[in-house]
C-alpha cells in the first residue's frame, strides 16, 4: 500500500493573484455547462413534442390516405350506381312504350272483338233467316210430297189414262223427298252454324271480358312504370349529386393528405431546427470551454496530458475489470473502459503498466471513457508518469519533425500569396464562412478556399510519404474549418444521404468536436490530443492527433494536424 504524498508536493498551487479569476472561470464554465444543460433539456422536450406532432401528422396522413382511397372507392362506386341508374332508366322507357304499344294493340283488339261480335251477330240473324227459309222450303217439299202421293194414287185410279200422270207423279215425289232431304241436311248444318255462332259470340264475349280485365292492369303496369321511371330518374339524380360529392371528399381528402405532407415536413423541419439548435448550443458551449482552456488563466488542466496505450486494471469496490490508459497526465488519466460498470465517485485502485499502482476517484464517465483523478501519489510513482509521459514524446519526435515542417512550407506559401497579393490576409482569417446551398452536412467556402486548393493538394502530396503510418495530415484554421481534404474524403455529395455525406464528403466542413478545436488553437510548437475517431463500422478507435501551429504574419491561422493510431 502506498504511503499518501501531501498535495502541495505534486499538485501546483494556483498563484494567490490569479486565485479569484480561475475560481471565477471555474464558475463561468460551470454555469456555461449547467445553461447548456438545461437549453438541452428544453431542447429534448420541444423534440418529444415535435415527435408526437410528427407522429400525430402520421396519423392524420394515414387517415387522410385511407379516407382518399375510400373516397376514390366511393367515387368508382357511384360512377357504377350513375351508370346502372342510367342503364335501368332506358330499360324503364323502353318497357313504357312497349306498354304504350301494348296499349294500341288492346285498343285495336277490343275493337275487332266488337267488330267480330257485332258480325258473329248479323251472322246469326242471317242464319236465322236462312233457317226460316229452309224451314219454308221443307213445308213446301212435304206438301208436295203429299200431292205427289195423292196423284199417284189418282193416277192409279185412273188406270192405264193416268199412266203417264202417275210417272210425274213420281217424278215429283221423288224430287220432294231430295228437296226435303236437302233441307233436314241443310237445317243440320244451319243448326251446328247457329251452335258455332253461338259458341263464337261466346268466346269473343269471354275476349272482350279478358281485355277489359287487362287493360287495369296494364294501366296498373303503367303507372308502375312511370313511378319506376321517376323513382329511377330520382335516384339517378341522387346518384349524380352523391358524385359530386364524392368528389368534392376526394378533392377534399387530397388536399388534406398534401396538407399533412407540408405539416410532416414542417414538423420535420422543426425537429431538425431543434437538433440543430441542440447541437449549435452543444459546439457554442464547446467552443467557449476551448476559448477558456486557451487562456492561461482559463486553462484549469495543470498538467500536461498525452494520449498514450497501457494495459491496466481497475478495482473498486466489487468490481475489477481490465481496462486502458488512453490518455496519461500526473493528476489522472482516462481509461477505455465500459463505463456501465461504474459510477461517478467510486474509489479504488488503479494497476497500470509502466506506472504500477495508484489509488483513483472517478470524476467523469463521457462517451470517451471513465476519468479519474490520482489520489496522493507517491513521489516514485509520479517519475515513473513523468518516464512513461517522456516516452510518449520521444516516440513522437519524428511526427513531430515532420508536422512542424509541413506547418512551416505552409506558412511560408500563405506569406507569399498574402505578399504576392494572391490572397487578402482578412480572407485567410476569418469568419466569413459562406454556406454552400444544398450541403448536409453543412459545406462551406471563403474568399480563400480558391487559393487553398491552388496551393495545399501538392503540399500534401509532397509530405504524405514521409509518414505512411498516418491516416490523415490535414491544415485547419483556428475556427476548426477544413479546406482541403485527401481525395477520397472529398466527393461530391450525395443528396439526401446525410450518412454518406459525413463519411466521403469531410472537405469544407468545419468540425464540432471541441478537442479539435483545442488542437487547432494550440500555440506551442507541438501539441498531442488523445482524439476518439468513429469509423463508419460503428467502432470507436483511440487516435493521437498531434499539431503544429501556423502563422500567417505573427497572427495564429491554425494547425497542421496528424492524427495515427495508439
Amino acid at each position: 500500500m502506498e504511503a499518501p504524498v501531501p498535495a502541495a508536493q505534486v499538485v501546483q498551487e494556483t498563484p494567490a493573484p490569479l486565485a479569484g479569476i480561475d475560481a471565477m472561470l471555474r464558475q463561468l464554465e460551470d454555469d456555461t455547462l449547467l445553461t447548456m444543460r438545461i437549453i438541452g433539456y428544453s431542447a429534448e422536450q420541444v423534440q418529444s413534442k415535435v415527435d408526437e406532432s410528427v407522429t400525430l401528422v402520421d396519423h392524420i396522413r394515414d387517415a387522410s390516405s385511407e379516407l382518399s382511397s375510400l373516397s376514390a372507392t366511393a367515387h368508382d362506386l357511384t360512377m357504377g350506381l350513375v351508370r346502372t341508374t342510367e342503364k335501368l332508366d332506358q330499360a324503364s322507357q323502353s318497357i313504357e312504350r312497349d306498354i304504350s304499344g301494348t296499349d294500341d294493340f288492346i285498343r285495336e283488339a277490343h275493337a275487332l272483338a266488337s267488330d267480330v261480335t257485332s258480325r258473329m251477330e248479323r251472322l246469326g240473324s242471317a242464319v236465322e233467316r236462312i233457317a226460316s227459309v229452309v224451314a219454308v222450303i221443307g213445308t213446301v217439299a212435304r206438301q208436295t210430297n203429299l200431292l205427289a202421293l195423292n196423284a199417284s194414287i189418282e193416277a192409279a185410279r185412273a188406270g192405264p189414262a193416268g199412266r203417264g200422270f202417275a210417272v210425274v207423279a213420281t217424278e215429283v215425289k221423288l224430287l220432294a223427298n231430295e228437296v226435303q232431304d236437302a233441307t233436314g241436311d241443310i237445317s243440320s248444318q244451319i243448326e251446328m252454324l247457329q251452335n258455332f255462332a253461338s259458341e263464337s259470340h261466346e268466346a269473343v264475349d269471354r275476349i272482350a271480358t279478358l281485355i277489359r280485365r287487362i287493360d287495369p292492369v296494364l294501366g296498373s303496369v303503367r303507372d308502375a312504370v312511370s313511378a319506376q321511371i321517376a323513382g329511377t330518374r330520382d335516384v339517378a339524380d341522387r346518384a349524380t349529386q352523391s358524385l359530386s360529392f364524392v368528389g368534392s371528399v376526394s378533392s377534399s381528402a387530397k388536399a388534406m393528405q398534401e396538407m399533412t405532407e407540408s405539416a410532416r415536413a414542417a414538423s420535420r423541419s422543426a425537429g431538425s431546427a431543434t437538433g440543430n439548435m441542440e447541437r449549435s448550443l452543444h459546439w457554442l458551449t464547446q467552443r467557449s470551454m476551448a476559448a477558456l482552456r486557451d487562456t492561461v488563466v482559463g486553462n484549469r488542466r495543470r498538467y500536461e496530458r498525452v494520449p498514450i496505450l497501457l494495459e491496466a486494471v481497475l478495482s473498486l469496490d466489487e468490481i475489477s475489470a481490465p481496462v486502458q490508459v488512453i490518455d496519461l497526465s500526473k493528476g489522472g488519466c482516462l481509461l477505455a473502459a465500459d463505463i456501465t460498470l461504474f459510477a461517478v465517485g467510486m474509489s479504488g485502485r488503479l494497476e497500470a503498466e509502466k506506472i504500477g499502482a495508484i489509488n483513483v476517484t472517478i470524476v467523469a464517465l463521457s462517451d470517451d471513457g471513465v476519468h479519474v483523478r490520482f489520489e496522493s501519489p507517491r513521489p516514485e510513482t509520479i517519475k515513473r508518469i513523468e518516464a512513461a509521459i517522456e516516452d510518449v514524446h520521444h516516440v513522437n519526435q519524428p511526427i513531430i519533425t515532420i508536422i512542424q515542417g509541413v506547418a512551416k512550407e505552409i506558412s511560408d506559401t500563405f506569406e507569399d500569396g498574402v505578399n504576392s497579393g494572391e490572397v487578402a490576409l482578412t480572407d485567410l482569417i476569418t469568419f466569413d464562412y459562406q454556406r454552400i446551398a444544398g450541403t448536409d452536412p453543412i459545406q462551406y467556402e471563403t474568399k480563400a478556399t480558391p487559393f487553398y486548393e491552388e496551393v495545399l493538394p501538392p503540399i500534401y502530396e509532397r509530405w504524405k510519404d514521409r509518414c505512411p503510418s498516418s491516416l490523415f495530415m490535414l491544415a485547419c484554421d483556428r475556427n476548426s474549418y477544413i479546406p482541403i481534404h485527401h481525395p477520397q474524403y472529398s466527393l461530391p455529395q450525395r443528396p439526401g444521404d446525410h450518412q454518406w455525406n459525413d463519411l466521403n464528403s469531410r472537405n469544407k466542413r468545419i468540425m464540432e468536436r471541441s478537442k479539435m478545436l483545442v488542437a487547432v488553437r494550440n500555440r506551442n510548437p507541438y501539441a498531442a490530443t488523445l482524439f476518439q475517431r468513429h469509423m463508419s463500422d460503428g467502432r470507436i478507435v483511440p487516435t493521437t492527433l498531434m499539431a503544429a501551429p501556423i502563422f500567417v504574419r505573427g497572427q495564429l491561422w491554425g494547425n497542421v494536424y496528424l492524427a495515427k493510431e495508439l
